[in-house]
């Protein structure tokens, strides 16, 4: 449950190419190891990643057909290409401190109000938002950079699929806490310095609390910076892959995820979207 966030894609990184996991909650259930075992056995020879999609896709369709109103989300993100993503979700950072700085708490707690924190509908807030609405909810503090990192995001986030409950449903969540509790035992600051400063002092203001910030002066950036990112090709395109619904998935691109979005909503299955 609750693992496909930034902070645990970042510290994965060392250990695995692959991270496929859920914004969200998982049913008691679990995943559906039958159906995508059963594909891996017809096609031994399928990529990390196409086997991503294919647990993805049984994890929706079997969840759906237990509850077809459950909150559901699976993706699958590419973690070679996190390292940069974490770079310009620094330099993002800091500009959101000074932000807070200069007097715009309240604006970003209005923000953060409307974003849904994964986790909500059963009562137990993770804290954690959503990786788009946190950057469309707070990029007009920063723009140019707020679409660097979207730039970046989509280098690292090859599949997503979930239920239809949801505003935003990109693949990661980041951690946009609002109490204390939800801080305590995180420990990020090492390879994130600026996130970590950020959501500590955010948290600390918003309850009534000072906080004295050690963060670098933002630098300059811009969406054009990330075409020169040093991020590994991607790998093979994903096939089309059938769900059990019926749809079907192709390669990793937006615009072909946009090509089945009207059908499957129709559906109750949400596919990835920008």
């Amino acid at each position: 449950c609750l693992m496909a966030t930034v902070e645990n894609a970042i510290m994965l990184t060392k250990y695995a190419d692959y991270m496929i996991a859920s914004e969200e909650t998982e049913p008691g259930t679990g995943w559906d190891y039958t159906s995508w075992l059963d594909a891996l056995a017809r096609n031994p020879g399928m990529s990390t990643q196409e086997l991503g999609v294919a647990i993805a896709d049984s994890f929706i369709s079997a969840g759906l057909a237990q509850e077809p109103d459950d909150y559901l989300s699976m993706s699958v993100t590419y973690l070679p290409a996190i390292a940069n993503l974490c770079d310009y979700m620094e330099v993002y950072s800091a500009y959101l401190v000074q932000a807070l700085e200069n007097g715009q708490l309240a604006v970003l707690s209005r923000a953060r109000d409307r974003m849904y924190a994964f986790g909500d509908f059963v009562e137990e807030d993770s804290g954690c938002v959503d990786m788009m609405a946190y950057l469309n909810g707070t990029r007009q503090f920063a723009p140019e950079t707020a679409q660097a990192v979207e730039e970046a995001y989509k280098k690292a986030v090859r599949y997503c699929v979930g239920s239809k409950q949801y505003d935003y449903l990109t693949g990661l969540s980041v951690f946009f806490p609002t109490d204390f509790e939800q801080v305590e035992d995180l420990e990020i600051a090492e390879a994130c310095p600026n996130h970590s400063e950020f959501f500590c002092g955010y948290v600390m203001m918003r309850n009534g609390q000072s906080y004295a910030f050690d963060v670098t002066a933002p630098a300059a950036m811009n969406a054009a910076v990330v075409d020169t990112l040093n991020v590994p090709a991607k790998s093979p395109p994903v096939p089309t892959m059938s769900t059990a619904s019926g749809f079907s998935h192709a390669t990793c691109t937006p615009a072909a995820r946009m090509a089945d979005a009207a059908a499957m909503r129709s559906s109750g299955v949400m596919p990835f979207s920008w």
